[in-house]
């Protein structure tokens, strides 16, 4: 209520109390005036009466009938005035115009608090102003409870001397302030000197304190503060009237305060909440874990000014990898703070709390890494693990030049952010992992389409190659079929073979068909390679784990070609296309029926031709044909069936001598073949002196001689030149044999 506002109300009570005391006397005045009216009526009335008829009784008598008739009249005219007066009483009195109220002295009724003072400092100057209406002191203070539980600070205070402490400390328990705090009891002392002890704030030289009065603030029966008055005379504070009013003011004070410190923590909540959600979204809307890691550090270094800050998570050997970093400082930052932040981060996992490394500690750890004089070290460097169910996920890491920047509000938002962030990212994380497992299917039902529609096993180790070129990096490869006792060479591209079998129980292609999993080596390994070009190597298997079917050896001239990207490709791979390889065997068996000789058992032309094309593959070779003269004799004197079983005579001989290490075939009649990877020369001669020395070199008195030709690649002849060559060759050779028996 504004100054002008009391004034009016105080006039207008001062002017209704006069007016009505007006009516009062009128009112009064009236009456009374009817009373001398009948006295003089009567009088009147017995004079006339005494002179008229000289006679005292008559005169009574008309006197007494005036008297009663004039009291009649009189009623009626105290009713009127009555009636006058009464309302003039009802009548609304005028209405004065109310002056507007100032806007500065208007407190909303929304918050008591606010805007009377514009802060703590501010109320806390009003109360002691307030105070000072009631008391007569020298000094007023009021101390507060910091951070410090144990330390009482003076937040305001108000004197009448010129030299007083400011900004006193006090210890609970130390003095009569202190003394105040720790009983939580108020207290009066009027006389200073005989007590004995000091108030617990400091005074100048000179300053004479004789009385002194003091009470708790309590919020929750919890102390908050202490609010004193002491004085330079004795015996200036009453015990118990300064006692009750300190303990009124405290208690004002203390629900002030108490709202305060609600707000506060309201209000230090709602920005932790903030904040943190802040972050936290960041992570959400990202695509992938290393963007959501470094969204999340962005949102972070807006907080305060840090040094350096990095997330780690950890890997599927629980070994942790830096996914985002800001300000590691170049190269040099990166080799020397890496391996610190590691460890870190591995306590942090292991103790489930933040770690922290400060002052002489870390200036070792980097003097350990290090570090020049180019590398500033922090004063402080906490790793706070990030949690997700119980289950570690890896760390923040933050450096900061000054330990006072990580206060209570930064560490309980950033104490909220790692308990909140592992949820986030592991749904990132397993977003990202979903759609990067639709994507690998898409490309894998594309590559199956596309292997699906090859003809043959050589048409999908082609196809399967050029994928795992395209996808790898890979510059050559090569395939072996797993047998029981050796590795058998199914199909190469690109690179030159030492061998084209290998033992099962050795070399590289041994140890990945025993372990199961996508093999990384380099050129120097100790185990036998069976690619000659090439600076590393990706080996893995085809099949059931527990018995593969074929093991690829993939090679790179770049010594750091393959890495867990690679493996997890040719893994995901090579793990869908056995269905691919099984009808590919289905009709390879079929075509090996149809390329094998049904009389001999061994293969026909064709059979002998892809058979020699996969020799070709490794090295040259060289082709022979034999054939049995005086066969159509065995023929046209035996039948088929004995001819048939000569026939299977010849291969059985044949087999038996060469097949190991050779191709054998019966092409028509009683022409047989042989491919082998070296000069056929010796082995040609080898076989028809063994061929003709054995039963089969007459039959039932028919003899029987062989003849043979010879081709070979070294003569530039390709692979599937060299049959017809050596055709040809064969028949010219029987020409000459006729013309010379001529």
């Amino acid at each position: 209520m504004t100054n002008s506002m009391r004034k009016y109300i105080s006039e207008k009570k001062h002017w209704a109390g006069i007016a009505g005391s007006a009516r009062l006397r009128i009112i009064e005045k009236i009456e009374s005036g009817g009373t001398w009216i009948q006295k003089l009526g009567f009088i009147a009335t017995l004079a006339i009466t005494l002179i008229l008829f000289e006679r005292l009784a008559p005169a009574i008598i008309l006197g007494a009938l005036g008297y009663i008739v004039l009291s009649r009249m009189s009623q009626p005219v105290g009713r009127v005035v009555r009636k006058v007066v009464t309302r003039m009483e009802i009548e609304p009195e005028p209405i004065l115009p109310i002056p507007a109220p100032e806007k500065s002295n208007v407190i909303p009724i929304s918050n008591s608090f606010s805007p009377a003072w514009k802060g703590m400092d501010d109320f806390l100057k009003s109360v002691l102003e307030m105070i000072r209406t009631q008391f007569d002191f020298q000094t007023a203070n009021i101390f507060l409870r910091e951070s410090d539980p144990n330390m009482l600070v003076q937040r305001a205070y108000s004197t009448t001397t010129r030299s007083v402490a400011r900004l006193a400390t006090i210890r609970i328990g130390h003095g009569l302030v202190g003394w105040v705090a720790k009983n939580k009891r108020p207290i009066v002392v009027k006389n200073l000197n005989h007590e004995g002890r000091s108030m617990g704030y400091y005074r100048v030289p000179g300053e004479n304190i004789a009385s002194f009065a003091a009470a708790p603030i309590l919020v929750d029966d919890e102390l908050v503060g202490v609010i004193s008055l002491d004085h330079n005379k004795a015996n200036a504070f009453s015990s118990p009237e300064t006692e009750e009013a300190l303990t009124s003011m405290a208690g004002m004070l203390a629900r002030v305060l108490g709202a305060e410190e609600v707000m506060e923590t309201r209000t230090r909540e709602a920005d932790k909440l903030r904040e943190t959600k802040r972050i936290i979204r960041a992570a959400y809307e990202a695509e992938e874990i290393d963007s959501a890691a470094r969204d999340v550090l962005k949102e972070i270094v807006t907080l305060a000014d840090f040094h350096s800050i990095a997330c780690y998570l950890l890997d599927q050997s629980r070994i942790p990898s830096r996914r985002a970093a800001i300000g590691f400082n170049g190269i040099e930052g990166n080799m020397i703070k890496d391996p610190i932040m590691k460890r870190t981060v591995e306590q942090a996992v292991l103790q489930c709390s933040p770690f922290r490394l400060e002052g002489l500690a870390l200036q070792a750890q980097y003097r350990a890494s290090g570090a020049s004089s180019g590398i500033a070290v922090p004063e402080l460097l906490v790793a706070m693990p990030i949690f997700f169910r119980g289950n570690p996920l890896g760390a923040i890491v933050f450096e900061v030049m000054d330990k006072k920047i990580l206060d209570d509000r930064l560490e309980g938002i950033l104490d909220e952010v790692v308990n909140n962030l592992g949820g986030s990212l592991l749904r990132t994380y397993r977003a990202a992992e979903a759609m990067d497992n639709s994507q690998k299917e898409r490309e894998l039902i594309k590559y199956l389409n596309e292997l699906v529609l090859a003809d043959g096993v050589e048409e999908v180790w082609e196809k399967l190659f050029s994928i795992f070129i395209s996808r790898t990096g890979a510059t050559s490869a090569a395939a072996f079929r797993c047998e029981k006792e050796k590795f058998t060479i199914e199909s190469v591209a690109g690179c030159t073979l030492r061998e084209s079998e290998v033992p099962r129980d050795g070399g590289l292609l041994g140890w990945t068909a025993l372990a199961r999993k996508p093999v990384i080596v380099s050129k120097k390994d100790r185990r036998r390679i069976p690619i000659e070009d090439g600076e590393s190597f990706l080996a893995f298997s085809i099949g059931n784990s527990e018995n593969p079917r074929s093991v690829v050896i993939l090679g790179s001239n770049d010594r750091n070609a393959f890495n867990e990207e690679s493996c997890e490709i040719v893994k995901s791979i090579s793990e869908v296309v056995m269905p691919v390889f099984e009808i590919a065997d289905k009709l390879e068996l079929a075509r090996t029926a149809a390329e094998t000789d049904n009389v001999t058992g061994l293969l026909n032309e064709t059979g002998f031709l892809k058979r020699l094309g996969m020799l070709a593959m490794t090295s040259p070779v060289s082709v022979a044909i034999f054939k049995a003269e005086g066969f159509e004799e065995i023929v046209s004197e035996f039948g088929r069936k004995e001819s048939n079983s000569y026939l299977r005579r010849i291969a059985t001989v044949i087999d038996s001598f060469a097949g190991r290490k050779a191709v054998l075939a019966r092409l028509d009649g009683a022409r047989f073949a042989v491919g082998v990877k070296e000069n056929i020369d010796s082995l040609s001669d080898e076989i028809i002196r063994v061929v003709s020395a054995s039963s089969v070199g007459s039959y039932q008195g028919i003899s029987i001689h062989f003849i043979s030709a010879e081709a070979s690649s070294s003569e530039e002849l390709s692979w599937k030149e060299l049959l017809d060559a050596a055709d040809s060759r064969l028949c010219r050779e029987k020409r000459n044999s006729a013309v010379g028996a001529a």
